[in-house]
């Protein structure tokens, strides 16, 4: 059990140099880095303003994108509907002189037969 004494000794003294290990692995902040982070704290509620602002115009404009997709897609959708269907109000022309020789003809006919 004199181990386990050990090891938790080693551990507390470990624990008492962390200052020592950020100074020599650079865990210290830069001035520079200091002053960001000042000054991101003074002007916390103008950037969270901001990025409100940022965010909203970016719904509203995923919202405009993905309605001019939709509308895009429906008139595309009724274009080909439309085309697939033939027009029923086509006009023709008929002319019937044709048919009223034609019918002259065979009347013309019936009573050549009926005078027989």
């Amino acid at each position: 059990m004199q181990f386990g004494r050990n090891c938790c000794i080693l551990i507390v003294a470990r624990r008492g140099s962390d200052k020592q290990d950020l100074n020599r692995k650079g865990g210290t902040m830069s001035q520079k880095k200091v002053d960001y982070r000042k000054e991101q704290k003074y002007n916390r509620k103008e950037i969270m303003k901001k990025e409100k602002v940022v965010r909203r115009v970016q719904i509203i404009v995923v919202i405009a994108i993905l309605a001019a997709l939709v509308g895009w897609f429906s008139v595309l959708v009724v274009q080909s509907k439309k085309s697939s269907q033939p027009s029923s109000a086509s006009v023709t022309n008929i002319s019937v002189d044709a048919f009223d020789e034609f019918q002259s003809q065979v009347s013309a006919y019936v009573e050549a037969q009926a005078a027989e």
